[in-house]
């Protein structure tokens, strides 16, 4: 019985290397360092602040929240007001009766110019060569399954099994990784 990681049952892509050209945004600035508040107050609160020439603003054409990070992105009709608000960085903001000290940072354009992948093995699978067919098939399956499952083996619980008689390949994936994987499997 031989233990493999790799092939294409047990493999997947992973970036190697990743090129990107990136290019500061003149429309576009991120807002952070917001309160916690609802959305819609938020952004129209910074649409009105920003669009104040007085704060270095100009006229807004789009202001909407990235939620996952909880930063506004905000969008000028002209080109020039990004780069002055950005060397500002921090600016107050009346927010939730108060004032609120938020940062104003660049948004950049991004394409990748070069990804370049390698394979990788997956540490929960294994690839069975060799089995003898010496009993019908679903007997056989269960029979490895258990014999996988039992921790005196150094198996663990086994989340998908499936067993191939035309080609002699047996391939278990298990629920997690062992905590020692560099022992050896019999």
């Amino acid at each position: 019985m031989q233990d493999h990681c790799g092939g294409p049952a047990s493999s997947s892509d992973a970036p190697r290397l990743v090129e990107i050209d990136s290019e500061v945004n003149s429309q576009h600035i991120l807002i952070s360092s917001l309160p916690k508040m609802e959305i819609e107050p938020l952004l129209l609160k910074l649409e009105i602040h920003f669009s104040k020439t007085k704060h270095g603003g100009g006229e807004v054409e789009k202001c909407e929240m990235l939620p996952d990070s909880w930063t506004v992105a905000l969008t000028f009709v002209k080109n020039d007001i990004a780069k002055g608000l950005i060397e500002t960085e921090h600016h107050d903001v009346k927010l939730q009766e108060k004032m609120h000290r938020v940062r104003v940072t660049p948004f950049l354009n991004g394409k990748i110019t070069n990804l370049q992948t390698k394979m990788t093995a997956c540490r929960r699978t294994l690839l069975l060569t060799g089995i003898p067919t010496i009993m019908d098939r679903e007997t056989l399956q269960d029979e490895l399954e258990i014999h996988f499952q039992k921790s005196c083996h150094g198996g663990g619980e086994v989340v998908d099994f499936l067993y191939n008689p035309l080609g002699q390949h047996t391939s278990a994936v298990f629920g997690g990784a062992p905590k020692n994987t560099d022992k050896a499997t019999e």
